[in-house]
């Protein structure tokens, strides 16, 4: 049986371990953490597709100044129009509440929620078009590759409630 003595030593040593990793801990989380992300509204990201477009496609200084103007003008014309669908999507979910709504009034609100979309749609791909466009013949080529994954990652499934089989099958090839 181990002495009084004893066991305060060994509980003084555990704590003295317990508060050094309490520190370690502290020294990781605030001096190691990764630099947060400023890409809220016009900040360029690393990870966004202004770094993609900087360090994969080797987009300059002109051409980065390019795309920041069509990126404005991009996010100018797209909020009206996710405006546009978040409203047509609220009035076709208070059909929920709606007892003499019929499937006629249904059907109306989905293709006006699908019209919406589409439009949406056509915007990116036309943003996408113009983004190629500011490309050298050298580096459209490279677009051309790697702008696929990147919207396969950008619209890929959600990694929640996907099992593992349909991620891997959602993938696009190397």
């Amino acid at each position: 049986m181990m002495s009084s003595k004893s066991k305060t030593r060994t509980l003084l040593l555990i704590a003295a371990i317990l508060l050094l990793a309490n520190i370690a801990l502290l020294v990781f989380c605030v001096w190691m953490r990764e630099a947060p992300r400023r890409s809220l509204r016009g900040e360029r990201s690393a990870n966004g597709l202004s770094g993609f477009l900087q360090k994969d496609i080797g987009f300059g200084p002109d051409q980065m100044k390019q795309f920041d103007q069509l990126r404005r003008d991009h996010r100018n014309k797209m909020r009206p129009l996710f405006d546009s669908l978040r409203a047509s999507k609220r009035r076709f979910y208070k059909l929920i509440n709606d007892q003499i709504a019929g499937d006629s009034v249904m059907n109306s609100s989905l293709a006006a929620i699908g019209e919406k979309q589409q439009a949406i749609d056509r915007e990116v791909l036309q943003h996408f078009k113009a983004i190629r466009n500011l490309c050298t013949t050298d580096q459209q080529a490279r677009y051309d590759s790697l702008v696929q994954r990147f919207l396969g990652r950008m619209m890929g499934p959600s990694r929640r409630n996907v099992s593992s089989s349909q991620r891997d099958s959602a993938r696009l090839p190397n």
